[in-house]
């Protein structure tokens, strides 16, 4: 009945809701600056440069002082007392090293600068890499112009890119490797493509996600993308790697990020409303078996439908796309507000089905507030701090895959065409 009042009321295609959601959270990101509402304490880079040392940005400093010690010849996983650290590291807020090697040789021409010299010159790197990011998911969409200006207005003023370019994060840098790929393979550069997948494992764990799939759906770019990852493995130094593997164990194996920063499944099974009934230890094993039998779901869900019909065209590589790069964000136990930059994927296959005609009125309404909570619920963060209105933003990984289901059912539709 509701479903029916709903296409009565919008009996043509409402192109124009997810613009004016897009307009309302300009409305109120604006609101919000205006009158020192900042969620994220980060509507500006901080550091100070009087004393030329940083407040924030503890993973930039992390990554640029690693690539110090690499331009040394020195060993950038293993730091063993305080006595050993670079001048100014201590100070910068710089940790240990968790991340794949190859991020410590990307900072290499950055760490020849002054801290925050470097700091100007990488976040320019990644707002260059981030616009282009969707240049080219434009190119694959029926309205590219309205897309690249409301995407352009969105990321501007979210807290998701403040938070990752405060930090100085490097998720953007994977988001155009993939972001590569994919307008790749639609237009049939399949070894480019698988090449860019080999490429984002190198600089982060979790793109090997794509690599599975790629056999599925290619296989000179499955082979792309291995021969890519192995030659680049050999080339960073297999010990690089083993440094890395031991790094990045003894730190995600002890953490889970539930805050309401949080994009992790995890965090919607391990938060302060369950952790009085589930310890950590149980939440863990539960979790390992959920992503074990999501994953596996996954690609069965793909051997199925790519065996009946392998398409390049946007309908059918971006929701794919989509699908694996929501795993980005919501399978590790670890995943925070920044690794959303990923969510720009999403948002570019939701927009490729809406504006085909693929989805009725009421499901393309229900479908944009769903977009537009996983992507405004950051801004809106200074009226929700408090429970019961903190639990919407605990669940918004659920909202993610809500939107995922309604984006496979018109995916599954196109198929029986």
């Amino acid at each position: 009945m509701i479903n029916n009042m709903i296409n009565k009321l919008f009996n043509y295609r409402p192109h124009f809701l997810l613009p004016v959601f897009f307009a309302v959270l300009i409305l109120l990101a604006t609101y919000l600056s205006i009158f020192n509402f900042d969620p994220l304490h980060s509507q500006r880079l901080y550091y100070d440069l009087g004393r030329e040392q940083f407040t924030h940005g503890a993973d930039f400093n992390n990554f640029y002082f690693a690539a110090k010690r690499l331009a040394a010849g020195e060993n950038f996983y293993l730091i063993n007392n305080p006595a050993q650290s670079l001048p100014g590291e201590l100070a910068g807020g710089a940790t240990r090293f968790i991340y794949p090697p190859l991020l410590a040789y990307l900072f290499v021409p950055f760490s020849f600068f002054s801290l925050n010299t470097a700091f100007y010159l990488y976040t320019f790197f990644v707002v260059v890499l981030l616009s282009v990011s969707v240049y080219l998911l434009s190119r694959l969409l029926p309205d590219n112009n309205s897309f690249s200006y409301a995407t352009a207005a969105l990321l501007a003023l979210s807290p998701i890119v403040w938070l990752h370019l405060e930090r100085g994060q490097t998720d953007i840098v994977v988001l155009f490797l993939i972001t590569g790929a994919c307008f790749s393979i639609v237009n049939g550069r399949f070894k480019l493509s698988g090449a860019l997948i080999g490429a984002a494992a190198l600089f982060k764990f979790t793109p090997l996600i794509f690599i599975p799939y790629l056999f599925l759906k290619n296989k000179k770019a499955f082979w792309s993308s291995v021969i890519t990852l192995t030659v680049g493995s050999f080339i960073l130094g297999v010990g690089w790697l083993k440094y890395f593997f031991t790094a990045l164990g003894s730190f995600a194996s002890g953490f889970i990020s539930s805050s309401i920063f949080s994009n992790s499944l995890a965090g919607v099974f391990y938060n302060r409303l369950t952790r009085a009934y589930l310890s950590f230890e149980v939440t863990q094993k539960i979790y390992l078996i959920l992503v074990l039998v999501l994953v596996v779901a996954v690609f069965i869900f793909l051997y199925h439908s790519l065996k009946r019909d392998n398409k390049n065209d946007p309908e059918h590589v971006l929701p794919e796309w989509a699908l694996l790069s929501a795993g980005l964000i919501l399978l590790p136990n670890i995943s925070w507000l920044y690794n959303g930059v990923h969510l720009l994927i999403l948002l570019a296959a939701w927009w490729c089905l809406r504006h085909k005609n693929l989805l009725s009125p009421a499901r393309s309404v229900a479908g944009d507030i769903l977009m537009y909570l996983i992507l405004a619920q950051p801004v809106l963060l200074p009226f929700f701090q408090a429970v019961p209105g903190s639990l919407l933003f605990v669940l918004r990984p659920v909202y993610v895959i809500v939107l995922l289901v309604m984006i496979f059912r018109v995916y599954n539709s196109l198929l029986r065409v």
